[in-house]
């Protein structure tokens, strides 16, 4: 009698678990597609594990060599409860583009010809990416949820992940806005929607006070290096390298986490430097992307003025990314002048020996000069290097080559680019020299943001001093 009970026992056990697995699997509110058994106890397994984790709003920050990440990513973390958090897991929303490149890459990127999906993977695995391949700070945000906010996130999570595909676009339904659509309700952005702007839409959300930040081994050792002695830079790029190796080892990090915390340890222990505290770097979050609206006048009181549907930019320790797009302009200052701006994308990065970043900048853009009777379509591409004389002044020597229509006649000029810039908290400056066909043009301008939304700048431009002009005025973000 008492085995028949247990057996009734057991039996009515495992049907209240299998009738809760059920009870968990209900996703009406997402699809009318039934959810296989499978599936049922894959997901009642998966939300047992994370039901008391943290979750995380994450900000990878820009990529400068690759266009499409030039202002950074978002993806959720979540973590276990008492648990280090690289043994959670991100989930993000990213396009599939292999076997694409150059022009084709460019245009499935503007037309929406790339399929994008949600995708579930260890931390470790976005660390190994983000962090040590691609060089790129992630930023940790937690979000202030009840538990019934974070169990509805986690269940979109799971199913997201296997059944949701969606159109992929560059500027407006990107990895940033399908994140935020699937955090919050979002409709579609008219121009761009980015990585910083699902972070200013979720501020209320967010706990501030324990943001934590994972930096790259490019950013320590930046960092570190300017404060460090030579014999300690050389310990901080062995201690880096170890710990890049070390990544590369643990793939399975939830068993072999306090090993490798421990070797870590063991390789400080043995240098005979001590290694400088990392100093956090300038944030990536500093600028969002904005449509900025330009009013100005030269002291020949002749007027311009602007619309740039996309304008960003984005700093931090010695480096500078910059992208205009969509932007038409028009001045009277010579006779009537109408400039319309494709894009024009600017990046800017220290060189270093073991850090081999290119500098390179590329523009497309059409003139029309009534006075000069000109039509003109330019698009002009380069690359080089830069230096930093001190910190945040940038020293930057591209070769540019010029492609250039003008009325019925099509030419290829290459001239050489020559730039300093100087960033320093709201303020910037930037002097350029360029030489074509035996004229010098200098050009020299200030910028002060008054507010993060408005900014007031002087201009100066001279070519071989013949032709001159001072002009200032502001500009408003939103």
């Amino acid at each position: 009698m008492n085995k028949l009970n247990f057996i009734i026992f057991t039996f009515l056990i495992l049907s209240s678990l299998t009738l809760k697995a059920f009870e968990t699997c209900d996703f009406s509110d997402y699809s009318n597609i039934p959810i296989s058994t499978e599936d049922c106890k894959e997901y009642y397994h998966f939300s047992k594990v994370y039901k008391n984790g943290t979750i995380y709003l994450g900000f990878a920050s820009p990529f400068i060599k690759n266009p499409a990440s030039l202002f950074g990513h978002n993806f959720v973390l979540v973590t276990k409860e008492n648990q280090p958090p690289l043994t959670g897991f991100t989930f993000s929303f990213e396009a599939i583009s292999e076997n694409t490149s150059g022009i084709s890459y460019l245009y499935n990127g503007l037309t929406g010809g790339f399929t994008g999906h949600y995708f579930i993977r260890p931390f470790y695995s976005t660390i190994r990416l983000y962090n040590n391949f691609e060089d790129r700070n992630l930023y940790l945000f937690p979000l202030k949820l009840k538990p019934d906010e974070r169990n509805k996130y986690l269940k979109k999570m799971w199913y997201y992940s296997r059944y949701k595909t969606y159109p992929y676009y560059f500027f407006t339904k990107n990895c940033a806005f399908y994140l935020y659509e699937f955090l919050e309700d979002a409709s579609s952005p008219i121009l761009y929607f980015s990585p910083q702007e699902t972070i200013r839409k979720l501020s209320n959300k967010i706990d501030y006070d324990n943001l934590s930040i994972l930096p790259s081994i490019k950013s320590e050792i930046k960092n570190i290096s300017s404060i460090a002695t030579k014999p300690q830079t050389k310990v901080v790029i062995a201690y880096k390298n170890a710990k890049f190796e070390i990544y590369k080892k643990y793939r399975d990090i939830e068993n072999r986490y306090q090993d490798a915390l421990l070797e870590l340890n063991q390789a400080s222990l043995e240098s005979k430097e001590k290694i400088p505290d990392y100093k956090l770097p300038f944030s990536d979050l500093i600028f969002s992307p904005y449509t900025l609206v330009e009013w100005g006048h030269n002291f020949k009181k002749k007027h311009h003025f602007k619309v740039s549907g996309i304008e960003n930019n984005y700093k931090e320790l010695n480096a500078i990314s910059k992208l205009e797009a969509l932007s038409f302009s028009y001045n009277n200052y010579t006779k009537k002048e109408y400039d319309i701006n494709l894009f024009n994308i600017d990046s800017k990065s220290k060189f270093e020996w073991y850090f081999k970043d290119i500098s390179w900048k590329v523009q497309a853009k059409y003139l029309k000069n009534n006075g000069e009777m000109i039509n003109s379509t330019e698009l002009q591409a380069g690359a080089g290097l830069t230096f930093a004389i001190i910190d945040n002044l940038l020293f930057t020597v591209r070769g540019m080559t010029l492609f250039n229509h003008i009325n019925d006649s099509s030419r290829i000029r290459l001239f050489p680019n020559i730039e300093l810039d100087y960033n320093y908290k709201r303020l910037e400056m930037n002097i350029t020299y360029t030489k074509m066909l035996l004229r010098n043009n200098y050009k020299a301008s200030i910028t002060y943001f008054i507010k993060p939304f408005i900014k007031t700048f002087i201009d100066y431009e001279t070519t071989d001093g013949y032709r001159t002009d001072i002009s200032n005025g502001l500009s408003y973000l939103f």
